[in-house]
């Protein structure tokens, strides 16, 4: 938003009207689909030991455009506004599987829950990016509607991350007590 005309009086002696909006709605665009598949798996050795397994493959689409006054400036007749646009387009995959084991067991007055587990993570973002201008824009008497290019893409990154885990937990439970630990 332009600081003329909006909290610095406008030399045109005119206010931007509140709802005024600086994009436009044939451009702007915030999508994501994501797509997952996994599976839970348990199996009970034994009255003590369970056994189970989780994992998950996850893919995720995004693609954002957007049009704005990037730089909040007039142009010389304090009423045009110069825009910038932007695009965004991101895939993320990700592998995530856990594998436990629990056991529960008595000794004595005290009920043990003993959880035992190692998990492991993979995630990979590809991001592409691109900034443009676009057409200005009257900040008083808007009209919307003008072809707004899509910026070429002039940047691309690519971000993996990993994650290996073990962790224990025990729970103790006497009475109406519960005593929880855990260490990862």
């Amino acid at each position: 938003m332009p600081a003329y005309g909006s909290v610095v009086k406008s030399p045109t002696g005119r206010h931007i009207d509140f709802d005024f909006y600086d994009g436009e709605k044939n451009f702007e665009k915030s999508d994501r689909e994501y797509h997952a598949v996994g599976y839970l798996f348990e199996h009970h050795l034994n009255d003590v030991w369970t056994l189970r397994q989780n994992a998950r493959y996850l893919r995720s689409e995004g693609v954002y455009r957007s049009i704005y006054n990037g730089w909040g400036t007039l142009q010389p007749d304090y009423r045009t506004s110069e825009r910038a646009t932007i695009a965004t387009d991101v895939n993320l995959d990700s592998y995530t599987i856990d594998n436990q084991m629990q056991a529960n067991f008595d000794t004595g007055p005290l009920q043990h829950t003993l959880l035992l587990g190692a998990d492991y993570q993979n995630t990979s973002t590809d991001t592409k990016a691109g900034y443009g201008i676009g057409p200005t824009l009257d900040i008083f008497d808007p009209v919307y509607g003008s072809p707004v290019e899509v910026p070429a893409f002039t940047e691309s990154s690519t971000q993996r991350d990993q994650q290996k885990g073990l962790y224990l937990q025990e729970q103790l439970k006497w009475d109406k007590w519960v005593l929880l630990m855990g260490g990862r």
